[in-house]
């Protein structure tokens, strides 16, 4: 169950990596994760395996791994982007890297059946999971720059719903979609015209040089997202996989 507070969450926490086991030796350390640099995607795949960035950026992070076989990872892993779910699912079954980050479920917008059909279909399991408390930050490229000023707002399908309210309040602010909300913020940056924006994390407001016009846009403060840490399917008889009957709809995570 996805939690209402920070009560049920608390922010210290035990994040290790799963066993690591022969042949899998030398692509240990490549773990792929959804969406651009900056992407939630990106901040729950650096939150499970400790991997080195700026704290700053996980003031409200709460994570939760549940795991089988585990112990903790001491070295930096090398974190690869891929923006569409078929790629990085192909690149864990084809052993190109070793876990993948994706999210599973969203407090707001429900599960993500993208994400467990391709679990499913490329033949992976789930090893891990962490919990993400989701802000969505209203990003632009010029200070002092006014929300009402903005004429298009580039982010993931998923986030543009959770800011639902906001969008109503802004009625001259057209929504534009992308493959995920730090993709969404590479785009604004790269934009001409300054009155365009883009909702994405903290984190991709740094990496794309925006700023942050408006703090915690979306509806429901309380927020989660669920991410899953995946792996090749070891050819264990009678495994069984516990999010075949997750019921799915059909947004994808940010």
């Amino acid at each position: 169950m996805i939690p209402t507070s920070r009560r049920d969450h608390p922010e210290r926490r035990e994040v290790r990596l799963p066993e690591v086991e022969g042949s899998h030796v030398h692509n240990m350390k490549h773990v792929a994760y959804f969406g651009s640099p900056g992407s939630f995607s990106h901040m729950a795949a650096d939150a499970y395996f400790q991997n080195e960035i700026d704290s700053e950026f996980y003031s409200s992070l709460y994570a939760r791994v549940k795991t089988r076989k585990t112990r903790q990872l001491l070295h930096k892993v090398d974190m690869i982007s891929h923006t569409a779910l078929s790629t990085l699912f192909k690149s864990i079954a084809d052993g190109e890297n070793r876990f993948g980050v994706v999210p599973l479920e969203n407090s707001t917008t429900g599960s993500i059946a993208a994400t467990y059909d391709g679990i499913l279909s490329s033949r992976l399991s789930l090893s891990g999971e962490v919990l993400l408390h989701i802000h969505h930050h209203l990003l632009g490229k010029t200070k002092g720059k006014k929300a009402r000023e903005i004429t298009a707002c580039y982010s993931h399908p998923a986030a543009i719903s959770q800011c639902d309210r906001f969008f109503k309040n802004h009625p001259g602010m057209t929504p534009k979609f992308t493959s995920d909300t730090a993709s969404a913020a590479k785009e604004a940056g790269e934009a001409k015209s300054d009155t365009v924006a883009a909702i994405a994390s903290r984190l991709a407001s740094h990496l794309y040089h925006l700023t942050i016009m408006k703090e915690s846009i979306e509806d429901n403060k309380n927020n989660f997202t669920r991410f899953g840490i995946i792996e090749k399917r070891k050819n264990t008889e009678g495994e069984k996989m516990s999010i075949g009957s997750t019921q799915a709809s059909g947004e994808q995570g940010s």
